[in-house]
């Protein structure tokens, strides 16, 4: 060690060694030609051996650490997603994240959860439940949290597990005893939630427990209303049989019939018909179901009305009726079967030779 040390005190003398400082390190550089010239071949095997450790050594511990940080990286991601994020929109009312008192996912906080207020615990246990964390839910409603209390939204429990089609969680808040009547801040109730996201084993629980089924939301649409538009055929059926009103208009003025036929859904038109629907009840523009039937081009819907009464010189406000409107979509078969049964009723239609005759001209009608 002696003869190492006393080799470089004597290169150093000769200028054959210097000092290169490269971002904030100190290197020793040789000159290994010069210093061999001269100088035992031991001492100078030594020193090149002594460096060269430890720059390996060097190599070997930035490895380390780079792996390390990798290691640490990639815990720290599956923690976030499987733990943290779990709890992350949890809050105390002194802003400190619930998460830091959870020690993980089945074994919540009390405490932490018990520090919210009222408002505090209905808002996560919305969150909880447009998450799908049912774990969270069940904890918040033993810790006493309103089951039918809204958050700052205005959100039910009930309508928002509907809504975000949360089967386990509907099931806990209907057995836990929530209302199926009480509605969100627009009015919307469980019954027209489930009839909306055509949910027919949640509309049945619920009106097997006597929901109310001729409520309306802000807009003025009930759940047979959401039914229809959500094209499901035993929601209808349902509340049909529990006496839905059948001609009872949606927000826009529309009966739940014309509706159907302006979708076009045959299966929804057939049992409003059968049910004793009104065809020529028009909305508030003056339209009609034939009408809307005849512009969507559903023959088969329009026969079902034509066979139940409709009138097929009914005009809406702006002049339309079930012709002009099968003419101006270039509906030919609809064109035909709405004349053959103007000549079977012994009908004049006083729109028609001019009808036909802008259609022919426009090639819309062959």
């Amino acid at each position: 060690m002696n003869e190492t040390r006393d080799f470089l005190k004597r290169l150093k003398q000769e200028g054959l060694v210097r000092a290169d400082i490269t971002c904030g390190k100190e290197h020793i550089v040789i000159d290994e030609k010069a210093a061999r010239g001269g100088h035992s071949s031991k001492a100078f095997q030594q020193v090149k051996t002594q460096l060269m450790s430890r720059k390996k050594l060097e190599k070997q511990t930035l490895l380390y650490i780079l792996g390390a940080v990798l290691v640490v990286a990639i815990l720290i991601s599956f923690l976030d997603a499987n733990i943290s994020g779990f709890y992350r929109s949890l809050f105390l009312p002194s802003g400190e994240p619930i998460e830091k008192q959870v020690k993980d996912s089945a074994n919540l906080s009390t405490t932490a959860l018990s520090a919210l207020d009222s408002s505090g615990k209905s808002r996560e246990l919305i969150r909880a439940i447009q998450k799908g964390n049912i774990g969270i839910a069940r904890k918040l409603l033993e810790l006493g949290t309103n089951i039918n209390g809204m958050d700052e939204k205005g959100n039910t429990p009930l309508v928002t597990a509907i809504n975000y089609g949360r089967k386990d969680i509907t099931e806990m808040l209907l057995t836990g005893g929530a209302s199926i009547n009480v509605p969100d801040k627009n009015g919307l109730t469980p019954a027209m939630a489930a009839a909306g996201k055509g949910n027919r084993l949640v509309l049945g629980r619920i009106l097997e427990n006597g929901a109310k089924i001729g409520q309306v939301d802000k807009k003025g649409n009930s759940a047979l209303s959401y039914a229809v538009k959500s094209s499901c055929v035993p929601c209808v059926s349902m509340l049909l049989k529990r006496g839905a009103n059948v001609d009872k208009p949606d927000g826009k003025g529309r009966s739940p019939l014309l509706v159907a036929a302006s979708l076009g859904n045959e299966a929804v038109s057939v049992v409003l018909i059968k049910a004793g629907a009104s065809v020529n009840r028009a909305a508030v523009d003056g339209r009609t179901a034939l009408m809307e039937a005849a512009r969507v081009g559903n023959i088969e819907i329009a026969r079902k009305l034509l066979s139940a009464g409709a009138d097929l010189t009914a005009k809406s406000n702006s002049n339309d009726t079930p012709l002009t409107e099968a003419a101006k979509n270039e509906h030919p078969d609809m064109v035909h079967l709405l004349l053959a049964e103007a000549a079977e009723r012994k009908i004049t239609l006083p729109e028609a030779e001019n009808t036909l005759s802008v259609a022919l001209r426009d090639r819309k009608i062959q």
